[in-house]
């Protein structure tokens, strides 16, 4: 059972009295507005406040142009400039519903600020004592360092654990100057993991990365479901392929990459083709392109040469090492059953 005792037309309190089974626990809310009227309707009392109004029982703070509390329900309705503060951080709104039984703030055209997150939404939930806030209608987030920034159409925040967004989400991380576009239709993220999922796509300067499923730690990234990698060379275009990719990242800056399974590194150019085909497959970069690819297990490398004397060239072995310049094969190194076709002109 609750009661609002409502005292005075510009300062006084409502005390909320929560009743159990043999104790009571008192909810004091100081409340002040220009002005304020209070009227019975059906099985309760409601209060206006109008102008200025503000309210605080210790554990938030509440301020709006117009409140009105609903002693049935248990909801007092914020309109016009409305502003949430407690421990956990900042909401202001154009207009909020506070469910004061279950703790639960319900706002629209939202704008916060919650440990270290800024936030805007078109509408969103803010469960107090759970801990979390849900976001939907349109949601961009931005971290308060300026090194990531997500975008999507709906969302959960925890104050304390993971946090996702899902619907079209784009989220953008910077380091050192560099920066890493990343878009999924879910996104989700801990301290320590970041996980993309469903129409994955990642793009950094010159490369482009499409999976079913990525996963980001501090160092490394793991791309699963039918990965793919494109690098683009000038005239030269790069694709990598493998049931799963390792990423060992820098700074956000790939250092290399791990191929297993099924590892295809095929490239075009203007002057040929080549594909190497192996179990494992590692791609050494400096910066963007390609400059060491090492096969092991079953390596197979095809080279068609283009122009006025093309060529072929099939090479198998156990192990086989290509060095690039400037996108071109400089040396290739074959070890271990080594076998090989030449063709020049078509002819063997």
């Amino acid at each position: 059972m609750v009661h609002a005792i409502c005292e005075g037309t510009g300062a006084g309190a409502l005390v909320l009295a929560l009743l159990g089974h043999t104790f009571a626990v008192e909810r004091v809310f100081r409340f002040s507005a220009d002005r304020t009227e209070f009227r019975r309707e059906g099985e309760g009392w409601v209060k206006v406040y109008e102008g200025d109004f503000r309210a605080t029982d210790g554990t938030v703070a509440l301020s709006a142009e117009r409140g009105v509390y609903y002693e049935f329900t248990e909801e007092l309705v914020l309109e016009g400039g409305v502003v949430v503060r407690d421990t956990s951080g900042l909401l202001e709104a154009e207009r909020a519903v506070y469910d004061l039984r279950d703790e639960v703030v319900r706002a629209s055209e939202v704008w916060a600020l919650y440990r270290g997150w800024r936030f805007r939404a078109g509408r969103a939930e803010y469960f107090r004592r759970g801990g979390y806030v849900t976001v939907d209608e349109g949601v961009a987030l931005e971290d308060t360092a300026g090194e990531v920034e997500v975008e999507a159409l709906r969302g959960r925040y925890e104050l304390k654990g993971r946090r996702y967004v899902e619907g079209r989400a784009r989220l953008v991380r910077r380091a050192g100057g560099d920066e890493v576009l990343l878009y999924a239709n879910r996104i989700s993220s801990d301290e320590e993991l970041v996980v993309a999922e469903d129409s994955v796509r990642i793009e950094k300067g010159k490369i482009e990365a499409k999976c079913g499923r990525a996963e980001y730690r501090e160092g490394r990234m793991v791309l699963v479901g039918e990965p793919r990698v494109s690098i683009e060379e000038g005239t030269a275009h790069t694709t990598l392929r493998g049931d799963t990719m390792e990423v060992a990242l820098r700074d956000l800056v790939p250092r290399h990459l791990r191929l297993l399974g099924g590892a295809e590194v095929a490239s075009v150019g203007r002057e040929g083709e080549s594909i190497l085909v192996g179990r494992r497959i590692w791609v050494f970069l400096d910066g963007e392109e390609p400059k060491r690819i090492l096969v092991e297990g079953n390596a197979v490398s095809v080279y068609r040469h283009r122009g006025k004397e093309p060529s072929l060239n099939t090479v198998t072995g156990d192990r086989m090492e290509v060095s690039l310049e400037g996108g071109k094969v400089s040396r290739v190194r074959v070890e271990g059953g080594v076998e090989g076709v030449y063709r020049w002109r078509g002819k063997p």
